[in-house]
């Protein structure tokens, strides 16, 4: 009984996190290919990609979502949706209560990158091609970046020019007499529709859900015909996400946590297409890089969305539960024990938790027995009575009284006068 007010302040306090969800409508919304509030068009992509990936490079994982738009879906695809434009998150946070947020769902575009299962020429041909334009940025994009304490190097190579659908990866180890063509994989990447949902609070935005819908939609040349420049700026920012550049004794256990390479390049495309874009995804007169028949995409653009309001509550749970239940069962079992084990405890108006204590003999707490409560005392209390002479009285007269003296053994006497009266 004494752990009783603990217990339920605990159990109240761990059940935070509940949420109430109300409001439910639908609203046109701004929406398109940006990144968190604050960070568009901000160099070159970079910081674009260290904030979107690093989230997950410290926590990965598989079918989960991390900060503003990033869903890796499998060790095989991940993805970067389309979010909620700054202005459109504004005017939700305008008017928006401390304890309250928003959630905002919508069916969006996203850049998806899937590992293929094989690649689509002879290993030879694309060797060939790193040795034909080595470091060529206006041809077959590659590039490479090495760590120098070991000769490790990755390269990323475009086979098609301006052809962001299909990249090349390779690392190895030259000290090895490892070449480009000794680690290949291919990554495909396309635009595909999304469901994502948003949680957006008076300070923040992150996509708390996502579902692809393994739609595949028309990228309007924004991936197939694009000069970005991908493999010449991010190689090094690929190099250090990599595995193989750990020391050997790390591989396997960061090979288990780092399954795959799609969400690097994921987000390698979506950051600098974020940053740049829409300048870029024009091209020069000379050099049109989107096909005539073909519209330019719309990287930004208006939807329809639900909007949630949610309030922080309660999160229903057992504890809680548990712990007011167990207050009547052992106020009922005290009750019980006292009355078959312990039948001449004393009972007052002020029946609580010291009489139930009043009531045990065991140790120091049988200093409690029949403490503040009447009833039939423990054990004989002697009293002595003493007779005093010449006392003077509260109406200040003189004359004679009568002194008790509690809990002693020692005899006394004394002569009572009759008729006398003593104050």
């Amino acid at each position: 009984m004494l752990a009783i007010g603990p217990a339920l302040s605990v159990a109240y306090k761990a059940l935070g996190g509940g949420e109430t969800r109300f409001t439910h409508h639908s609203a046109d919304a701004h929406f398109g290919l940006t990144g968190p509030p604050g960070t568009q068009n901000i160099g070159y992509g970079i910081s674009q990609f260290v904030n979107a990936t690093l989230p997950w490079f410290k926590d990965p994982g598989f079918d989960r979502v991390y900060g503003f738009n990033l869903h890796v879906a499998t060790e095989n695809m991940s993805a970067m949706l389309d979010g909620p434009m700054p202005d459109y998150i504004a005017s939700l946070q305008e008017f928006m209560a401390p304890s309250q947020s928003k959630i905002v769902t919508a069916t969006v575009p996203a850049i998806v990158c899937e590992i293929a299962p094989n690649l689509d020429h002879a290993v030879a041909y694309y060797q060939n091609l790193t040795q034909v334009f080595p470091y060529d940025t206006t041809g077959p994009s590659y590039a490479d970046t090495w760590v120098t304490t070991n000769k490790m190097h990755v390269s990323m190579l475009l086979p098609v020019e301006h052809d962001n659908t299909n990249i090349i990866t390779g690392d190895y180890n030259t000290l090895l007499n490892e070449t480009f063509g000794d680690h290949l994989e291919r990554y495909t990447l396309s635009r595909q529709n999304y469901k994502g949902s948003w949680r957006i609070t008076q300070t923040s935005v992150e996509l708390i859900a996502a579902t692809p819908s393994y739609e595949k939609i028309d990228d309007g040349c924004l991936l197939t015909n694009n000069w970005v420049a991908l493999a010449d700026l991010f190689t090094r920012m690929f190099a250090e996400f990599d595995y193989r550049f750990r020391s050997p004794g790390e591989e396997a256990e960061i090979r288990q946590k780092i399954k795959t390479d799609s969400t690097l390049l994921a987000g390698m495309l979506w950051a600098r297409l974020a940053a740049v874009a829409p300048v870029t995804k024009y091209g020069s007169a000379s050099n049109p890089l989107c096909y005539p028949d073909k519209p330019l995409p719309k990287i930004q653009y208006n939807t329809n969305v639900v909007e949630e309001t949610a309030a922080q509550t309660i999160k229903p749970g057992v504890g809680i539960l548990i712990v007011l239940l167990l207050y009547p069962v052992i106020l009922f079992g005290s009750l019980l024990f006292r009355t078959t084990w312990w039948p001449l405890s004393p009972i007052g108006e002020g029946f609580g938790l010291i009489s139930l204590l009043a009531s045990v003999e065991l140790g120091s707490l049988a200093l409690l027995q029949g403490a503040s409560f009447s009833g039939k005392l423990e054990h004989p209390v002697f009293i002595g009575f003493q007779v005093g002479t010449n006392v003077i009285t509260t109406r200040g007269a003189s004359g004679s009284a009568i002194t008790s003296i509690l809990d002693t053994r020692q005899s006394r006497s004394g002569k009572l006068v009759r008729r006398v009266k003593y104050g």
